[in-house]
Formats: structure tokens, C-alpha cells, sequence
């Protein structure tokens, strides 16, 4: 019910409500997790691709494919705010810390960064070719982005708001994942059939996984 083509997923803070992104009508469907059933349908403010919560303020940020992030306030759940980051948004990633929203634009080669309160764009980072996945360290407060065409990851102190390192990893770094207890970042390349275990603190490879 309520549209097809879903693409991208997230859940409110208190794990009550699913945001599905819809690109028939180009929607965002607000489902209650207690009776399984659509409650509201508001506009993305386009074709959605990727969604994250930022639990600060209550909002769901839609990253869509033609590179404008919309603004959910959950609360109304109505479309509050528009803004322009940069073509082909693949990624976001909510960082608590200064409550800012990291936005990976593949055909820019930038992360864009949206403050949470406003919301709006404050700055852009450039990093390397095809940006296609972003990961936060909470330890380190670092924000860690796959660079698709340049088989490296990119490292940005979240505090600077700057690139710091590049790591080489294989062949088409397309996924990321953080483990909180050992502070590792996990690099899934398609490219290469491997995954690459990064040191987040240090910023150096671990280990190379073959799979």
C-alpha cells in the first residue's frame, strides 16, 4: 500500500516508526511499527535514494538522485527544508556530535555536511572519485568515506571538518561498517571480492579478508 520502488530505510529513536523511501510519486512512507500500517505519506523533495534520523531534532533527512537533501520533521511529519549538495547523493551518516548530517555526493567528489538545527549546508569537503558509502567512528569522532573510482577511503576529523588520511583498500570500495569495541572500520570491495579492516584510530589497514 501506498507506493513501490522503495529505496532506503530508518527508524525513529524510540524504534516506533519506519521511514521508506518511495520513488512512485516521489514519498516518503511513515510506517507505525506497532500496527504494521502507513500513517502519512509527505514529500521527499525528490527521487529518494538513501535516508537517515537525525534523534537531536527529530528529522529524516532524504538524500534523492537529484542532489537535493530534504527535511522530515518527524513531528508532523511534513517536508520542512530543501537543500542543494551536490549530483547523485549515495550515502549519509548522522554524527551526534555537533548534530550534523554527512551527505556523499558520487558525481561531486564532495561531502557535503548539513547542520542539524537549521538545517542547511555549512560546508563542503572534497574527497576522492565517487564517494559511494560513509561510516562514523564514535571513538574518534571520524567520518569515513569509500571513494569508489580511487579504491581508497578517505578519512574527515568530524572536530575540522578536513580530510586527514587516504587509505588504499581494493578494487571499488563500495560498503563500510563500524565495531565499536575494537575500533575498526570494515571495507567491503567489490571490485577486488574483499574486505579490507581498517584501524580507526590510526588510520592504517589491519587485515585484507578475502571472500
Amino acid at each position: 500500500e501506498g507506493g513501490y520502488g522503495i529505496r532506503g530505510l530508518c527508524v525513529n529513536a524510540a524504534g516506533s516508526r519506519l521511514y521508506a523511501g518511495s520513488d512512485y510519486g516521489n514519498k516518503i512512507l511513515v510506517v507505525d511499527a506497532s500496527t504494521d500500517s502507513i500513517i502519512a505519506m509527505p514529500a521527499a523533495g525528490g527521487t529518494p535514494t538513501v535516508l537517515c534520523y537525525n534523534t537531536a531534532y527529530d528529522y529524516v533527512y532524504v538524500g534523492t538522485s537529484y542532489g537535493v537533501v530534504g527535511v522530515i520533521d518527524c513531528s508532523q511529519n511534513v517536508l520542512i527544508a530543501l537543500d542543494t549538495v551536490g549530483p547523485d547523493i549515495k550515502a549519509l551518516s548522522y554524527v551526534p556530535v555537533g548534530t550534523r548530517v554527512y551527505v556523499a555526493s558520487s558525481y561531486g567528489n564532495t561531502v557535503a555536511i548539513i547542520e542539524g538545527e537549521r538545517p542547511k549546508v555549512v560546508a563542503q569537503v572534497a574527497v576522492g572519485k565517487y564517494p559511494s558509502a560513509l561510516c562514523w567512528d564514535s571513538v574518534d569522532n571520524k567520518v569515513f568515506v569509500a571513494d569508489q573510482r580511487d579504491s581508497n577511503v578517505a578519512v574527515i576529523d568530524a572536530n575540522s571538518e578536513t580530510v586527514i588520511a587516504r587509505i588504499p583498500v581494493g578494487i571499488e570500495p563500495v560498503a563500510l561498517s563500524y565495531d565499536l569495541p575494537n575500533d575498526y572500520i570494515y571495507c567491503a570491495c567489490k571490485g577486488s571480492n574483499s574486505v579490507y579492516v581498517i584501524d580507526a584510530h590510526r588510520d592504517t589497514l589491519v587485515s585484507q579478508i578475502n571472500v
